[in-house]
Parts: C-alpha cells; structure tokens; sequence
C-alpha cells in the first residue's frame, strides 16, 4: 500500500497513430479512431471496467522519486491487456511496477462494426509523493 505519504494517479491515453490496414487486422492491432486515426480503425476503444493503482517500491520511496511511466499495451478480445510495453522509462523499479498493475486491468473490448478487435493503447502511471 502506498500510504499517507505517496499517492498514484492512472491515467489512460488513447493511441494516436494511423492504422493501413482495412476491418479487423490480420496481424496487429487496431488504433482507436480519432481525427489523427481515421477509418480504417477501431471505432469503439476499449472501456475501462476494472483497475489497480501501481505502487511504489522500496527504492523508489526511500529517493523520493516522483514522475511518468508511459506503458503501451494491446486490450485483446478477452478485454485482458498483452505486450504490456515501457514507452518512456522512470527507473528505480517503477517500470516494473506499472507494467504489473496494467496487467490485472480488464476491459471491455473495442469494437470495430460491432466486433470486437484487438486495439493498442497508452497509458500513463504518475508516482507522486506528497
């Protein structure tokens, strides 16, 4: 548990990159449909529906680090995040403990025409002590 003295905030970014492929990829997975992303795309992304805040470690409390993981991830057709990835690094063990929180996350699939297809996504893990 973090404690008084340190506190998480999660949030989740959509990824903002151009999909070539058209419907449901044969062999990656889909961006969400954006101004930056239109059709081919997923046109629905995925929901949210359950949770954990990362934590800090040891090393990273006793230094005092604060600052922004960025995690990118695959939400598969289970709504389970894969390829859970560091985009921009931290250090200390905070990497690592964002990529174990994004893995017990669960989601509503995204969708494009009503079926569900694997999409990409971002997200950012802010360690902050207060």
């Amino acid at each position: 548990m973090l404690g008084r003295a340190a506190a998480v905030i999660v949030s989740l970014l959509i990824a903002a990159s151009v999909s070539a492929q058209e419907g449901p990829p044969a062999s990656g997975p889909m961006k969400v449909c954006n101004t930056k992303n239109p059709p081919p795309c997923a046109d629905t992304p995925p929901r949210l529906t359950y949770h954990v805040e990362p934590e800090y470690n040891d090393e990273a409390r006793r230094l005092k680090l604060n600052g922004t993981v960025l995690l990118r991830f695959v939400v598969g057709l289970d709504g389970r995040p894969q390829d859970v990835t560091v985009v921009r690094q931290l250090g200390h063990g905070l990497d690592k403990q964002g990529i174990k929180a994004v893995r017990k996350w669960r989601f509503t699939p995204g969708a494009t025409g009503g079926k569900p297809v694997p999409v990409e996504l971002e997200a950012e893990a802010s360690f902050h002590i207060y």
